[in-house]
């Protein structure tokens, strides 16, 4: 699973694609609304992200795979590596845990956005 996400003056989309061992591709895009008044990060859109993934391969029944992304922040947090101390970002990491504790096995791969 490849998961981003992203926040910039267009506004907030991300995307995830899932590759089966056979090669085949789903794809899939989301454009996000915040409110004006709540305005979100980056980071946010990446745990969004993220956990739609994730969500997406619960769906499928899927419960071993590997997951690649590009937010060093949210994979390590998600495997307890940094603490999660902007309180903004708790909600997500509280919801992502117990979708992480669904699955049988899960790898973690930082891709440098380079």
């Amino acid at each position: 699973m490849y998961f981003d996400g992203v926040a910039n003056l267009s506004g907030y989309g991300m995307g995830v694609l899932l590759i089966s061992p056979h090669g085949d591709h789903i794809p899939k895009y989301v454009r996000l609304a915040f409110s004006n008044r709540h305005p979100t990060t980056n980071n946010i859109v990446e745990y969004e992200a993220c956990i739609l993934g994730l969500e997406m391969t619960l769906e499928l029944r899927i419960r071993q795979m590997e997951v690649f992304g590009d937010s060093n922040l949210v994979l390590r947090q998600i495997q307890g590596e940094w603490k999660t101390r902007y309180v903004k970002h708790r909600p997500y990491h509280a919801y992502l845990e117990l979708l992480v504790g669904r699955f049988d096995d899960l790898r973690y791969t930082h891709l440098p956005k380079a």
